[in-house]
């Protein structure tokens, strides 16, 4: 009994080795590496809605001080002037975003396209890739997508994180390595 359990977590050992060395798990941390971009970008946001309302004001506070707008259109005009400043800064809240992300996604993009080259990588853990869901992904299909050659058009979000959780899966006791699975995980990851 005591030598089986030696033996799963030996299997468990070299296949994290396996993984360690096949996946740079730092190119693919997506969170982290559009942190710093969502501050900027609700920063740009701020900064649009607060020019845009002020020049607004700015209008409203000249027509009020000449006499040209009554003291009641201009104190509803203040409020009202909120709604659109509002619209525009998260107008430009999610453009400023969406092109702090665009080239963080495009090289996760081509390193996954570069990973799932020649033969492709992900569906070598088919095995234990079967044993766990992932809400909203159906990961023995892009799996299989891997293991046909299209694994360069597996969304690279998504591909990071069934990496990050098939390393967490296998590193945790979630997963028990069967022997069939030893052997299938042995035949897919040794080279041809």
């Amino acid at each position: 009994m005591a030598g089986k359990t030696k033996g799963r977590r030996h299997i468990k050992k070299i296949i994290i080795k396996q993984l360690e060395s096949d996946f740079n798990f730092s190119r693919l941390e997506y969170k982290s590496l559009t942190k710093p971009g969502k501050g900027k970008s609700k920063l740009f946001g701020l900064i649009a809605a607060s020019v845009v309302y002020m020049l607004c004001f700015g209008v409203a506070y000249f027509g009020w001080s000449n006499g040209v707008v009554p003291d009641v259109t201009f104190a509803k005009t203040v409020w009202v002037i909120m709604v659109p400043a509002s619209v525009i800064g998260s107008v430009v809240w999610l453009i400023a975003d969406s092109r702090f992300e665009y080239p963080i996604r495009m090289a996760m993009a081509q390193y996954v396209a570069e990973l799932e080259v020649d033969g492709g990588k992900l569906w070598r853990y088919g095995p234990v890739l079967e044993t766990f869901k992932i809400k909203g992904m159906d990961v023995p299909y892009l799996a299989s997508r891997s293991q046909e050659g299209e694994g360069g058009k597996i969304d690279p979000q998504d591909y990071a994180i069934i990496v990050h959780r098939l390393y967490a899966e296998i590193a945790s006791d979630n997963v028990t390595i069967t022997g069939e699975m030893s052997r299938q995980l042995e035949n897919n990851l040794l080279p041809e």
